[in-house]
């Protein structure tokens, strides 16, 4: 997107430091974009903090290559829904007519 074209930094009559400067520039513009820029887009789409999706696309990465970078964003968002759907669901874990100790309440019909 807002890279620029790395054999035109490198080619023609210029000193050494003002390619290396060029290429420096191309590199820092892609790590931003690559590291910041798209997090920050995909994190507004998803929901998800690009903290987030910053780490999931590096274990990702290390996980399944550029295959596992591609689907690191959206494997994240389907896991933060899965723990949100459960974290939504309101499982009884005991019978409201009783207490902490077992007794039956006051306030319940037997």
């Amino acid at each position: 997107m807002f890279s620029t074209r790395p054999d035109r930094m490198s080619s023609g009559p210029e000193p050494r430091a003002t390619q290396s400067g060029g290429i420096a520039v191309t590199i820092g513009i892609h790590h931003l974009e690559g590291y910041v820029v798209g997090p920050l887009i995909i994190g507004r789409a998803t929901g998800l903090h690009p903290t987030v999706l910053i780490l999931s696309v590096i274990v990702g990465t290390k996980l399944g290559g550029v295959s596992g970078a591609f689907l690191a964003g959206p494997f994240a968002a389907a896991i933060a829904g899965y723990v949100a759907n459960l974290s939504a669901v309101d499982v009884p874990t005991e019978d409201p007519g009783l207490d902490t100790a077992g007794r039956t309440c006051p306030t319940s019909r037997s």
